[in-house]
């Protein structure tokens, strides 16, 4: 798994990609991080918020157990305007 990414780690990811003005396509997979929680997903929400050039969004939050079924609901919300979004997420 991938232990070690936590959500400052997320943020980081986020603050790197904020100024690609012609990102069209993002696929990201975090697949059992568990350090990983809620406000991780908050960076990447509010990303997307920001975000107008994206079209395509895949994200996996496989097996992640501090992300809850409420905030990944939120998420998909939050891009619901983009063309194909998928947001994965369950916990064994």
């Amino acid at each position: 798994g991938c232990a070690k990414v936590s959500d400052q780690a997320v943020k980081a990811i986020v603050e790197s990609i904020e100024g690609s003005e012609h990102l069209e396509k993002l696929k990201l997979s975090f697949g059992e991080c568990s350090s990983l929680t809620n406000q991780g997903i908050k960076y990447i929400e509010g990303y997307l918020t920001r975000s107008r050039g994206l079209r395509h969004v895949e994200i996996n939050f496989n097996d992640c157990p501090g992300v809850s079924a409420e905030q990944l609901q939120s998420l998909k919300e939050v891009g619901s305007s983009i063309e194909y979004l998928s947001i994965s997420g369950r916990n064994p």
